[in-house]
């Protein structure tokens, strides 16, 4: 039985379940600003938690923070709030894996790593890429290289750097 809820600091964690075909599958990827574990009471954890490079953690009690948040309004607004990102984050996980291609995922996921800076740094790791969004690695590399040679996104060793966002979202799908 778990008892406590971790704050990532840096770094990030990989939600992982081996499914009942064997495959490993990605549940869910907590990075900096992100909790996980349990909330609001101890249960036992559905995935394993696996750091996914170097990795900070605040650490807490489980029913201290419950205590927290019924105690302190501005604490209670925070959790709210970041569970109510992780939830869309989530729903919009599953809703890309229902709706769109396997290549459609990958550039989807490229976009929402880069936000509005259009950059990712360091570049995406290309094996985690495909397991966050369900494909695989050769799938992942070949929808890299080609909006790469398109000229839609640069890549170097520093930074994946997305060039021409409009058309990297027009090959969603």
């Amino acid at each position: 039985m778990a008892t406590l809820c971790w704050l990532v600091v840096e770094g990030n964690v990989h939600a992982r379940i081996i499914s009942t075909d064997g495959q490993l599958t990605l549940l869910a990827s907590y990075g900096p600003g992100e909790i996980f574990g349990c909330y609001p009471e101890p249960t036992a954890l559905r995935a394993d938690m696996v750091a996914h490079g170097a990795l900070r953690l605040l650490c807490v009690d489980t029913g201290t923070l419950v205590e927290l948040a019924r105690r302190f309004a501005d604490v209670a607004y925070g959790l709210t709030t970041l569970f109510a990102r992780q939830l869309d984050v989530t729903l919009d996980r599953m809703a890309a894996r229902t709706t769109l291609t396997a290549t459609g995922r990958v550039y989807a996921e490229l976009l929402r790593l880069a936000g509005s800076a259009n950059r990712i740094e360091p570049p995406p790791v290309l094996s985690a890429l495909a397991l966050t969004v369900h494909t695989t690695r050769e799938t992942t590399s070949r929808a890299l290289a080609h909006i790469v040679r398109r000229g839609i996104v640069r890549r170097s060793d520093e930074a994946l750097e997305i060039l021409a966002p409009r058309l990297l979202a027009d090959l969603i799908a």
